[in-house]
């Protein structure tokens, strides 16, 4: 796949946004959070493996044709909806 590193990339970005949304929902988002999500294995898997292929990005991104952009928009709805599930769980749970 000619986009996987830009792939990590926004995995490592899903990762802490729904962490932080998780957080937020539950009691609201303190700085003791961030740190424990800082520690955390996911976390640290996650960036590690972005970190090592970031500077393929730019390169994978002026290549891009029309499947590998399909890819990931893909990737991005996917990231849209699952921060926006988060969400719904909350309403539900918060009318409930």
């Amino acid at each position: 796949m000619a986009t996987k590193e830009t792939i990590d990339i926004l995995y490592v970005a899903k990762v802490v946004t729904l962490s932080i949304v998780r957080e937020i929902t539950k009691d609201g988002f303190q700085a003791k959070d961030l740190g424990a999500f800082v520690k955390s294995g996911e976390f640290e898997k996650a960036l590690v493996e972005a970190v090592n292929g970031a500077d393929k990005v730019p390169d994978e991104l002026s290549h891009i044709g029309l499947t590998d952009g399909l890819v990931l928009a893909r990737y991005m709805y996917s990231f849209a909806s699952d921060v926006i599930a988060e969400f719904r769980a909350y309403q539900a749970k918060k009318s409930a």
